[in-house]
């Protein structure tokens, strides 16, 4: 076949150079193979992008938070201790108001060139307990970054996000698995606030689908939007000797505030008579949630579950199914956050499945 055979016999020596050949071939070829499609993979992989107030750690071989009292930004490559009054008062500059409420102004600056928030309380009990549970949960990369407060001064200071809030964020625009992905970033949200090993944390100050969006910042990411916690002025602890009530006004019905939380006694509404509830008032918010997330038709009530359209048709019977299980209106008889991720996680995993599909 046109190949050449050595006899052996009469040239050994030959031979033993050919098998030596051989096997340094061999050995490099393996070496190349190890090299090339080993090395690189551990590149790519050794330092993921971090998300905002996280940083990679060489440690753990992965993006963690900085220790209680430091923080990172993403230009950053290490963790640096907290501003303190002093250095909010002399570093904290260029700042201009964007927002103003009933607890605090809030203003865009500048520290050390980079884009920041700078919020000045005014109601000293509301403001301290904001800057208290952000402490409690900054270790979750669900909850918003602290840079710096002041106590005393009812300052804090925290990254800037320049897409804004959630209130504000196109769906449509969004492909199916990135709108997957803000769902699972906002049930990992609800996750955290009803582990608080104190006792469930309760999203208080949302009355309406855009007052709760609006408590949510939108983070950029490399492949899909994700959601931060950001006001949590209004989120008290809920446990089972202590209910919470979620201001001290008569709050709409409008399908979006839970039963419980609505005065139903005959004459002028009394928040003394009014019972206290629980973390059970998120998760009858939960689908409606949900449902603008991934861009679904809103059903009325429990009897127009077949009025939920997804462009996904998986997506219409699982969500059927939560709102059913979210929707009762004893709270007793309400799934939990958990149960809800345990419904969601079928079509979660097939769309984390495409989206590593889509990213090779």
């Amino acid at each position: 076949d046109g190949l050449t055979t050595v006899d052996c016999r009469g040239n050994m020596r030959f031979c033993v150079r050919i098998l030596l050949l051989l096997l340094i071939g061999m050995v490099i070829c393996m070496w190349l193979s190890f090299g090339v499609a080993n090395e690189p993979t551990q590149r790519l992989h050794a330092r993921p992008s971090c998300r905002v107030g996280s940083r990679f750690s060489k440690e753990l071989n992965r993006c963690s938070r900085c220790p209680s009292g430091y923080f990172t930004l993403p230009d950053m490559n290490e963790c640096v201790p907290q501003l303190d009054c002093a250095q909010i008062a002399g570093d904290v500059l260029n700042r201009s108001v964007i927002a103003k409420g009933g607890v605090k102004t809030i203003y865009r600056a500048t520290w050390r060139g980079q884009a920041v928030i700078y919020q000045q309380g005014h109601q000293r009990d509301d403001f301290l307990h904001g800057i208290d549970v952000l402490g409690w949960l900054s270790q979750s990369e669900d909850v918003i970054t602290v840079i710096g407060f002041c106590r005393s001064n009812l300052e804090l200071v925290v990254p800037y996000y320049p897409q804004g809030s959630a209130d504000t964020l196109t769906i449509k625009g969004l492909s199916s698995i990135q709108r997957m992905n803000l769902v699972k970033s906002y049930l990992s949200i609800l996750t955290t606030l009803h582990s608080y090993p104190k006792g469930p944390l309760v999203l208080c100050d949302s009355n309406t689908l855009p007052k709760l969006l609006s408590q949510l910042l939108v983070e950029t990411s490399a492949t899909s939007p994700l959601l931060v916690l950001n006001d949590v002025d209004a989120v008290p602890v809920a446990t089972s000797a202590t209910s919470v009530k979620c201001g001290h006004r008569q709050l709409p019905d409008n399908g979006f505030v839970a039963p419980e939380q609505l005065w139903k006694e005959a004459g002028p509404f009394s928040d003394v008579k009014l019972v206290g509830y629980n973390e059970k008032i998120d998760t009858w918010r939960l689908p409606s949630v949900l449902l603008h997330l991934l861009d679904c038709r809103q059903p009325r009530n429990l009897q127009s579950l077949s009025t939920i359209e997804c462009s996904q048709p998986r997506w219409t019977i699982t969500l059927q199914a939560v709102v059913f299980a979210c929707k009762q209106i004893k709270p007793a008889q309400r799934c939990s956050v958990a149960d809800v991720v345990a419904l969601m996680a079928p079509i979660m995993k097939d769309w984390s499945h495409l989206e590593m599909v889509s990213m090779r």
